[in-house]
């Protein structure tokens, strides 16, 4: 039974509409429906919907909502109600008798499906006192949370030159690194984490070898400048990494090498990074020299 008189209702004309609506989408043959006769009803109601600009869907959602809730209301004269409310926060004998006034005023099949109740607490930074009510409600706001990782399209040149250069796409934190990228390549691609190199390719030529502490923030505005990223699996006899039998015996050939040149100036080598920083270069550039870019 609708409330054709409630001056907050749409007297019956948006439940009518809105039924025609749900018919159609159960019982209609056709495989779509045109809404515009309910939009139509809506905004002779409720102006802010008018036109055809953009809305927020939640809103409208609620707006419908309350209209429905309005002309369904099964409540014709609201009685006055003082609301209910405590100083202690761990009070909850207001709850039932806050819900049954609020049925008291507003009683429909909306409420009964789509409304619960919230408690709330405020408190005087003031006086320090507290005030508890119990409110109803028909929507939860959440906030949509923002994505944590960041898509990133890179090209991967795989050290066999058999195989041809993949394109992908690998997730890498907003707020990471190339190091993070290079970890995400090796997850997604396979090889080995130091034996990919990632550098910018830019007008058919290599732009910029990127350093592990490089920001994915940056890599995505060079992107946007028609840059591209390269991941290329090198060499293993030139990368440094766990159990690399190529790289340790370079180093021991290195050792022998220097003692027998100069007996009398023994140059202990003490700094392997600055020797795989040499072979790894080398490495690299017989590498990039074979891709055809």
């Amino acid at each position: 039974q609708m409330c054709i008189r409630d001056r907050l209702g749409t007297k019956g004309d948006m439940t009518h509409s809105f039924t025609k609506i749900i018919k159609l989408l159960w019982y209609g043959s056709e495989s779509s429906v045109d809404p515009r006769s309910f939009k139509k009803v809506v905004e002779t109601k409720y102006k802010t919907f008018a036109g055809t600009s953009q809305q927020d869907s939640q809103e409208f959602i609620s707006t419908v909502l309350d209209g429905l809730h309005e002309d369904l209301n099964r409540v014709k004269l609201r009685p006055y109600i003082k609301q209910q409310a405590t100083a202690d926060p761990n009070d909850n004998s207001a709850k039932d008798p806050s819900w049954y006034n609020f049925l008291a005023r507003d009683s429909s099949i909306v409420t009964d499906l789509f409304y619960g109740q919230y408690k709330s607490v405020l408190l005087c930074p003031a006086c320090g006192r507290y005030s508890v009510t119990f409110d109803p409600f028909s929507v939860v706001s959440l906030p949509v949370p923002a994505f944590a990782k960041k898509k990133v399209v890179v090209n991967y040149v795989p050290y066999n030159l058999g195989k041809e250069i993949v394109k992908g796409v690998v997730l890498v934190e907003k707020e990471g690194s190339v190091e993070d990228l290079r970890k995400s390549v090796v997850e997604t691609f396979g090889g080995e984490m130091y034996g990919t190199v990632i550098y910018l390719v830019s007008e058919r030529r290599v732009k910029r070898l990127l350093g592990g502490s490089v920001k994915i923030k940056s890599l995505i505005d060079q992107q946007s400048k028609k840059a591209t990223i390269y991941a290329q699996e090198i060499n293993p006899e030139f990368w440094k990494g766990p159990g690399n039998v190529g790289m340790n015996a370079k180093k021991e050939e290195a050792k022998k090498a220097h003692k027998d040149m100069n007996n009398n100036e023994k140059q202990e080598i003490t700094d392997e990074s600055e020797l795989s920083k040499e072979d790894y270069n080398n490495g690299l550039i017989d590498n990039l020299s074979l891709i055809h870019i």
